[in-house]
């Protein structure tokens, strides 16, 4: 018997096997770069992604959204996906960064739907009416089960290249000023009031004051040096900018609009991504948007009864101050939806409604 041809047999067969083995935990690719179906749900190659933000890394919604949203992700997928965090509009300004997440130039980023009214037409210029959601957990668990529905789904996401992965509403707006009282909407004639855009600008010009575009990050020189005399924003967002030293005076109960802001991903890397992944990204963003907007709301709570001990003027409006900002706000909704010509706003808005009433607590 030739041992060695036997030997040299099962030498070549132990070298067919290691070769197909190896061969076998490849990962091929598409036409698009990423993996193919089949190799896609079982890849646990690490996986990076850039998530860039307009908010400070102190922002309110930098810790009790962003963060938690990146940890739980890395949790869900056992180490899996990192992150690259870029806060403080360190890849590009507030009203830059939907496109930087369309382009590719990041992965996922913070968005603000009254910087984009052309392309998310339907978020723009619908949260923004007065008057819809009394907190921001009501909203935002309403519009964040919205987002994932047609037409909004398709027409203020999928059409810009990207996927929402949080969705939230603000706390509704109050307004704000170095000492002169706002109790009504006539109190705002003629003043410079910061506006988000869109709907804002439209509302501001409608009760007689002069609407001003100002970005978030940059209300506090805007106002002090009075290139807007009124701040039309919540209190949690002013504290975290600086902004509350410089007030006076504010309202509460006004409840004039909000603004829907998250997140969004990039749709062809969203695409491209392990089934796995997927699935953590969204189970993520559900998690966070019902734990932020109601810590949102109590931190909001918190932030006025410290404004109060340090005897900033709080005022509560009366019930006939309120109403006077109810019949504002209908003379809003309805001047403003005749200017519309919009089926789809006009459709969403109605189930925005409804799922409001869901999530009234």
């Amino acid at each position: 018997m030739n041992y060695k041809k036997i030997l040299m047999g099962v030498l070549m067969l132990l070298i067919a096997l290691i070769i197909s083995g190896c061969g076998s935990n490849e990962v091929s690719n598409d036409t698009n770069g990423g993996e193919t179906p089949s190799n896609k749900d079982e890849s646990k190659d690490t996986i990076t992604l850039k998530f860039a933000s307009a908010s400070p890394a102190n922002a309110p919604y930098t810790v009790g959204a962003m963060e938690p949203f990146m940890e739980r992700v890395t949790e869900l997928t056992n180490n899996q996906v990192q992150f690259e965090f870029y806060p403080a509009e360190q890849l590009g300004k507030a009203a830059d960064l939907l496109d930087l997440v369309k382009n590719g130039a990041t992965d996922i980023a913070y968005y603000g739907s009254p910087f984009y009214p052309s392309k998310m037409p339907i978020g723009s210029s619908m949260v923004g009416i007065p008057y819809l959601s009394k907190t921001s957990h009501q909203g935002s668990m309403a519009l964040h089960e919205l987002v994932k529905q047609s037409p909004m789904l398709e027409v203020d996401f999928l059409n810009n290249g990207v996927r929402p992965v949080i969705t939230s509403v603000t706390r509704p707006y109050d307004f704000f000023t170095g000492g002169k009282e706002i109790r009504t909407p006539d109190d705002l004639k003629g003043k410079k009031v910061r506006s988000s855009g869109g709907i804002s600008n439209f509302t501001f010009e409608l009760l007689g004051a002069t609407p001003v575009a100002v970005n978030t990050p940059d209300m506090y020189e805007a106002f002090d040096q009075g290139i807007i005399e009124v701040l039309h924003m919540f209190p949690s967002t002013l504290n975290s900018y600086g902004v509350d030293e410089l007030i006076g005076y504010g309202t509460q109960g006004a409840n004039f609009g909000a603004s829907a802001v998250g997140f969004v991903i990039n749709e062809e890397v969203y695409q491209g991504l392990p089934k796995n992944v997927q699935e953590a990204i969204i189970q993520a963003g559900d998690e966070i948007v019902d734990n932020y907007s109601a810590y949102g709301d109590e931190d909001n709570s918190n932030i006025i009864e410290e404004w109060k001990k340090a005897d900033m003027n709080l005022v509560e409006l009366t019930e006939a101050e309120q109403e006077a900002w109810r019949n504002a706000a209908a003379k809003v909704e309805e001047a403003w939806l005749d200017k519309q010509d919009n089926r789809e706003l006009i459709q969403t808005l109605e189930k925005y409604k409804e799922l409001l009433k869901k999530y009234e607590k």
